[in-house]
C-alpha cells in the first residue's frame, strides 16, 4: 500500500464516523438493553437449573452452548450462552456496516467528489477501517458493559469478571473476522459486495460449525469453519493449547482478507 499519509486517513477517519455516528449509536444502545435484559434474568434461570429437566433435547442444549440444564446456575456459563447468540449479532453489524463504508459513495454517486481530494485509495480504505474497528470496540463495550453491571448486581458467588474480560476479549474477535470478510468482498467488487452476502457469510458459517458440533467425531473439523464454536466463550475459558493454532490461522486470514480487499479496491474500476 503505497502513498499512506496518516493526517488524511486520520482526517477522513473522523469525516467516516461524524456520518456514521447514529448507526453506532442505536447499536450500542441496542445491544446493551438486549444484554441487560437477558442478564438480569440469571436469577430465573438458576431457580430453572435446579430443576430437573431431562426431556430437554440434547441438540437443543448444544444449539445453545451448554451440556445439561445445571449450567444455567453459573453465571460465566449462562453470559458464554447468551453471548454466543450476542456475537452473531455484532458479526451481522461489523460485517454490513464495513461493506456499507466501502461502497456507500459508490451507491451515492459522490466517489467522484472523494476521487477529486488529494488522498489515495489506500488511504480511504485504511480509513474505512479505522472507522469500522473503532465502531465495532464500541458495540462490543456496550454488550460487555452490560453484562458486568448486571454481574456486580445478581451475579452471586459465581460471577467473576476477570473470567468475563478474559473470555469476552478472546471470543470478541469474532466480528473482526467477519467485518474482514466484509471489506474482502466490497474491496473486490461494489457489484457482489452487498451487506446481505456478508451476513450470509455469517449465517453460513455458524451453522457449518453448529452441525460439525453436533456430528461430532463424525466431522468435527466442520467446527473450525465457525469462528463462533472455536472461540465460544467455553473454550476461551479453558484456553488449552489447541485453541493456540486455529486463532493464528484466524489472525493470518484476517490480516489476508484485508489485505487482498485493499489490492482489489485500489486495482478495480470505481463505479461513478
Amino acid at each position: 500500500m503505497k502513498n499512506i499519509e496518516m493526517k488524511n486517513v486520520l482526517k477522513l477517519s473522523k469525516f467516516n464516523l461524524f456520518t456514521t455516528r447514529k448507526t453506532i449509536f442505536w447499536w450500542c444502545v441496542f445491544l446493551f438493553l438486549i444484554m441487560t435484559m437477558y442478564m438480569m434474568l440469571f436469577p430465573s434461570m438458576q431457580d430453572m437449573a435446579e430443576v430437573k429437566m431431562d426431556a430437554m433435547p440434547k441438540e437443543l442444549l448444544q444449539f445453545v452452548g451448554m451440556e445439561d440444564m445445571t449450567d444455567l446456575g453459573n453465571h460465566t456459563t449462562y453470559f458464554g450462552m447468551i453471548y454466543g447468540f450476542i456475537l452473531i449479532a455484532i458479526s451481522v453489524f461489523a460485517a454490513t456496516f464495513s461493506v456499507g463504508l466501502l461502497v456507500n459513495e459508490e451507491n451515492s454517486k459522490s466517489i467522484e467528489f472523494l476521487n477529486s481530494l488529494s488522498v489515495s485509495r489506500s488511504e480511504i480504505y485504511l480509513s474505512k477501517y479505522l472507522t469500522a474497528t473503532l465502531g465495532i470496540l464500541t458495540v462490543l463495550l456496550s454488550a460487555n458493559v452490560a453484562t458486568i453491571f448486571c454481574g456486580f448486581i445478581n451475579g452471586g458467588d459465581t460471577f467473576e469478571v476477570l473470567d468475563i474480560i478474559f473470555a469476552s476479549s478472546i471470543s470478541s474477535f469474532v466480528p473482526f473476522m467477519f467485518s474482514s470478510i466484509g471489506f474482502l468482498i466490497a474491496g473486490l467488487s461494489s457489484k457482489f459486495g452487498t451487506p446481505s452476502l456478508a451476513s450470509g457469510v455469517i449465517i453460513l458459517s455458524y451453522m457449518t460449525g453448529y452441525l460439525g458440533e453436533l456430528l461430532g467425531d463424525k466431522a468435527d473439523f466442520l467446527q473450525y469453519f465457525s469462528p463462533f464454536i472455536i472461540l465460544s466463550v467455553e473454550n476461551t475459558l479453558a484456553f488449552e493449547d489447541s485453541l493456540i493454532m486455529p486463532l493464528l490461522v484466524y489472525l493470518v486470514l484476517y490480516v489476508g482478507a484485508l489485505f487482498v480487499g485493499c489490492k482489489g479496491y485500489n486495482r478495480r474500476d470505481l463505479k461513478i
